[in-house]
């Protein structure tokens, strides 16, 4: 089985890298964003790594402008990924290069598994809202969480 592992830098990645190991005997690579915490990973890993917007002013056109121009960037950047790799899988638990490898990964008939944070113990992450839509397996950490959502499924802490 070939497997995209999609996250962002700090927690995330940690987590993704905690529950690497049950992935060790398929074909996997890794999707995330290009920076100081994530340099390294592909000394050991199979990587694509995808830019990130960065913007202060949120409520300027200018940021609206840019950021539909970096959303047409993840589209065709998530869209050659998934061509290239041919994933079976995608895993993921949020950033911003996730959300649209899901889609176009979802379009391409690639099933998805959305890791929810380990931090999120009362409601989902605003990405998590919108991964629960799409994910065909969405996970939590907090049994709690998964009375409350009931497409979650509560298999355990990763760390």
């Amino acid at each position: 089985m070939k497997i995209c592992i999609s996250t962002s830098a700090g927690g995330h990645l940690d987590q993704m890298l905690q529950i690497f190991e049950a992935f060790e005997d398929h074909d996997t690579f890794f999707v995330t964003i290009f920076n100081e915490v994530t340099s390294d990973l592909d000394k050991n890993h199979k990587v694509h790594y995808v830019r990130k917007y960065f913007s202060d002013d949120t409520s300027s056109f200018k940021f609206y402008i840019f950021y539909f121009i970096y959303q047409l960037y993840m589209s065709a950047i998530s869209f050659f990924i998934i061509l290239k790799e041919r994933p079976d899988l995608i895993i993921c638990n949020g950033g911003q290069a996730s959300l649209t490898l899901l889609m176009i990964g979802k379009i391409f008939g690639v099933e998805v598994i959305y890791l929810e944070s380990l931090t999120r113990t009362k409601n989902l992450s605003g990405r998590g809202k919108v991964f629960y839509k799409f994910a065909d397996l969405f996970l939590v950490q907090w049994d709690s969480l998964s009375s409350k959502y009931e497409r979650a499924k509560y298999w355990g802490k990763v760390i």
